[in-house]
């Protein structure tokens, strides 16, 4: 699933360019330009689904950072809900996602985080992914 998420990620277009400089699948505060993305694994539960399934829920989180020194705060902030509507939508039309999950539930911007200082003044705009899939126990 992480690989799909990536690919679609790298994939995106915005302004007829490639959205993002970089999209990595581990947790960095270091890219080699802005807006770039990383996607880490949450936490996994799992409950009984039927006596032959389990249903597993996958929690994902995609984090999208801008430079807060690149330009006006102002004009990030408009573009950091621009970049999340774009991956929303990818995230509610992309086939592949859909197809290794039987309910996708995206939810979009739980809050903007500045990280620390020595990454320099950053937005980042966290995505929460759950993904629950039936996983046949025999």
């Amino acid at each position: 699933m992480i690989n799909e998420i990536k690919t679609m990620l790298t994939a995106l277009q915005y302004s007829g360019n490639p959205a993002f400089k970089q999209v990595l699948d581990y947790p960095t505060q270091q890219f080699s330009g802005y807006p770039s993305a990383t996607i880490v694994r949450g936490e996994v539960t799992s409950a009984y689904d039927t006596q032959k399934q389990n249903m597993r829920n996958y929690q994902i989180m995609i984090y999208l950072w801008f430079d807060m020194e690149e330009s006006d705060d102002a004009v990030e902030f408009v573009r950091s809900n621009e970049y999340v509507d774009l991956v929303l939508d990818a995230i509610d039309n992309s086939e592949d996602l859909n197809a290794t999950c039987d309910f996708l539930e995206p939810i979009g911007m739980q809050a903007y985080t500045q990280p620390v200082e020595e990454a320099g003044q950053k937005l980042v705009a966290p995505i929460k992914l759950n993904c629950k899939k039936t996983i046949d126990l025999f």
